[in-house]
């Protein structure tokens, strides 16, 4: 079965909120707590999902007034006319490419953050065992 991460939460005695700002590089962890979570990765062996994490990113068509916004999109006559053909092709492939360009800066974050976390762990390590 795939470690999930409840599986390192548990482990490394601290909620999921905790283990998901570990991993995505925030600033608002303690270093003891930071160590705890990554050796509980580290243990488990832990690797995130990223359909999990997709799926998660995603709407869920509901507002938060408790509507649907889907029937209420599908309810509105529509107010624009559509763009010049080739157009919306175009736009959307430049939402996407921003789209991935910001994604690939949070993820070099988060691997940078994980990089100086590791090597804070293993200095800690060293001076705790001496090695």
């Amino acid at each position: 079965m795939a470690v999930t991460v409840k599986d390192i939460a548990n482990l490394a005695g601290v909620s999921v909120a905790t283990v998901s700002r570990v991993t995505n590089g925030a600033s608002n962890v303690s270093p003891e707590t930071r160590e705890r979570v990554l050796a509980a990765i580290s243990r488990l062996q832990y690797s995130p999902n990223a359909y999990a994490a997709q799926l998660a990113r995603r709407s869920s068509g509901i507002s938060r007034n408790g509507k649907d916004r889907k029937s209420d999109l599908r309810a509105r006559p529509r107010q624009r006319s559509s763009p010049p053909q080739g157009t919306s092709d175009r736009h959307s492939r430049v939402e996407r490419l921003r789209h991935l360009e910001r994604e690939n800066l949070q993820l070099k974050r988060q691997v940078s953050s994980l990089l100086t976390d590791l090597e804070k762990w293993k200095e800690s390590l060293k001076r705790r065992f001496g090695t």
